[in-house]
């Protein structure tokens, strides 16, 4: 009945032809923002209206737009009634979107045989999802044009000329090490994601509408970009948008002595500031001598008033380390592990680092475990190099610490690494803290040059049954004051900053930068003894080290400058009780292998003041060795006299 009512209003149609329906706007407002419809997908603009006479391939994308759009299976009926030779078609359609298969305009192209109807529409492979053909929300700003023109070099400039102005226009898009990556909000963090070739290709699409141009200056649509181009534009390496440093918590302070309190991208420290809503306070340019005393008291007399250590050199390096995540874009170069050691487990290690973190990002610092091979170690600093830390503790390693990888990445700012199950690198940048703690920890040489000794001494025999603090639960009143605490190291740096930045004369290998900055940070504050426990950290972190050396003193006090055999100095270590780890075989033979292994392995280094050679002898296979003095000269350094633990002094 409603048919026929629907034709006898409908004007007269030619002969053999079935009436016309009239199109009227009602028809029109079934759909939601169908002006919105019409104008995004041009081929389906009389299709809403009519729906019952068009091709059967341009009903199939009518159909979902109206089935996406509107009331879902409500509309299947009504649409079952206007085109019941088309039952197949919508019931199959809606098994394939109630599974979830047709998610995008490309589902309808290659999977429900929309081919001749999506092949016409210059906006299929732009509307990921038929959703945006019809919600107001999920509507895309109308593109802008971009030009195409000549070889692929100039096309792959006007690409990039694209890219750029998108950056501009608001799109978080920058060069990260060596790629190109977006910055992406999950759950409100942001993260970075590296942009792929399929990625760039429906960025550029999704904000420009491709046009090639020949060379008669005629223009010709283009249905997108080709995959080549992008793959190509990718591989440039360099790009004329912002880079990228990280993504840090805390606020920085900028070559200019700007802090950086601003959530989002900072063009001067080419980072971009999370902050998860932590309040910055105030900073005085040029702080007073007072200003600057009471931060120094309130860290010394209550944040640190609880940690006994061994000397003022871990003291410094303690204030050394809370100042580290502010200052991490000043230092251009690698930052040393900071190794936090006691003589027995109680003594807060791991608490220090922790709370250190909180003051700076809220969080505490991301910890991870020993291992006793390189390959696992590398996984490891991949997987959390990638999570962009600020700072990374490797909690209480029992055996010796000896890895190439970590050795590696303490003393490079990127880290690179093939990806598990694909055979392609990533590259990410290296600005953490590293840091670690240990009982009577045990370093490889490598890494003890590479390393800034923090060391405890309560002068307890069991310093987990250690009472009378002045802050109970140390954790809850960090978080509590750490507006406070956070102002009292970032004084400090102003105060820098406000005295011209000086730089120390303290000398580190690989750590130049690192050495300059926070030495001289320390010093301008009065906050003495920085890295004026090194030589103990070499003499006394790796047992190996000693004893070689002490094996080395005495061989030269018997045989001088002479060539010996393995033999001779088999017999010198073994008559004055020396180099027991290495001479643990029960066979001479097996003795005479092992050391003369060790020395090979160490030829032309200098051990002792002494520099260690050997020579072989072709016509019998043997070695021969001897030692070569050197003039090493040594800053001595003044230790604690008394030996006694260091508290922090209060502030003068």
């Amino acid at each position: 009945m409603a048919d026929s009512k629907r034709d006898a209003a409908s004007p007269a149609s030619p002969k053999g032809e079935e009436p016309r329906p009239r199109t009227t706007p009602a028809a029109a407002r079934e759909i939601p923002d169908s002006r919105a419809i019409q104008a995004k997908c041009p081929c389906i603009r009389d299709a809403l209206v009519r729906i019952h006479e068009i091709p059967d391939k341009l009903f199939i994308g009518a159909a979902s737009v109206i089935i996406n759009t509107h009331r879902g299976g409500e509309q299947v009926a009504e649409l079952l009634e206007k085109r019941p030779d088309m039952k197949s078609f919508l019931h199959r359609y809606e098994e394939a979107r109630s599974s979830g298969m047709v998610s995008k305009c490309s589902d309808f192209r290659h999977k429900l045989g929309g081919e001749e109807f999506c092949g016409k529409c210059e906006e299929w492979n732009f509307c990921r999802t038929p959703l945006q053909l019809g919600l107001p929300h999920a509507q895309t700003p109308l593109r802008k044009q971009l030009i195409l023109r000549g070889d692929e070099h100039i096309m792959l400039c006007a690409l990039e000329d694209g890219l750029k102005k998108a950056v501009e226009d608001g799109q978080q898009v920058y060069q990260y090490a060596g790629q190109i990556a977006q910055i992406k909000h999950l759950k409100g963090v942001p993260q970075t994601e590296v942009v792929s070739p399929t990625a760039l290709k429906t960025l550029l699409q999704e904000r420009y509408r491709m046009v090639y141009e020949d060379d008669e200056g005629s223009e010709k649509p283009l249905p997108g970009v080709q995959i080549s181009l992008t793959k190509q534009l990718l591989e440039r390496r360099r790009w004329s948008i912002p880079a990228l440093r990280g993504i840090v918590k805390c606020p920085v302070f900028a070559e200019n002595g700007s802090l950086s309190t601003t959530e989002g991208y900072n063009p001067i420290t080419e980072v971009f500031l999370h902050l998860g809503g932590c309040g910055v306070p105030t900073i005085p340019v040029n702080p007073t001598d007072d200003v600057v005393a009471n931060a120094k008291r309130f860290i010394f007399e209550e944040f640190l008033v609880d940690f006994k250590f061994k000397d003022a050199a871990s003291l410094a390096h303690v204030v050394g380390l809370g100042v580290l995540p502010f200052i991490r874009p000043l230092i251009d170069g690698p930052i040393p592990l900071h190794l936090v050691s006691a003589h027995a487990p109680g003594c807060g290690k791991t608490w220090l680092v922790d709370l250190l973190a909180i003051i700076a990002t809220g969080e505490k610092a991301t910890c991870i475990t020993e291992s006793d091979r390189d390959w696992a170690w590398q996984k490891r600093i991949t997987s959390t190099l990638r999570d962009q830390p600020t700072t990374v503790v490797i909690d209480n390693f029992k055996k010796k610490l000896d890895s190439g990888s970590l050795a590696s990445v303490l003393t490079h700012t990127m880290w690179t690494d093939k990806l598990d199950r694909v055979s392609r690198n990533i590259t990410v940048p290296n600005n953490a803290i590293w840091c670690a703690t240990a009982n009577h920890p045990k370093l490889s040489p490598e890494l003890s040059r590479r390393t800034v000794l923090i060391r405890f001494d309560p002068n307890l025999e069991n310093p987990s049954l250690r009472t009378n603090f002045r802050h109970a639960n140390i954790i809850p009143w960090t978080k509590d004051n750490r507006s406070q605490l956070m102002q009292a190291f970032l004084i400090l740096i102003s105060n820098w900053f406000a005295k011209g930045r000086p730089v120390s004369n303290a000398v580190m290998g690989s750590y130049e930068a690192y050495t300059q900055i926070v030495g001289g940070i320390l010093e301008v504050n009065g906050i003495s003894g920085f890295l004026q426990n090194q030589q103990e950290l070499l003499r006394t972190v790796d047992a190996a080290e000693v004893e070689i050396e002490a094996f080395v003193q005495s061989w030269a006090g018997a045989f001088g400058a002479e060539r010996v055999s393995i033999a001779q100095l088999v017999g010198h270590a073994e008559s004055h009780k020396l180099m027991a780890s290495v001479l643990s075989g029960t066979t001479t033979a097996s003795k005479k292998y092992a050391l003369g292994q060790k020395l090979r392995k160490i030829n032309n280094n200098v051990v002792g003041g002494y520099v260690i050679h050997y020579r072989e002898n072709k016509s019998n296979k043997t070695y021969s060795y001897n030692l070569t003095p050197v003039s090493v000269e040594s800053d001595s350094i003044e230790s604690n006299p008394a030996d006694e633990p260091v508290s922090p002094a209060p502030a003068r």
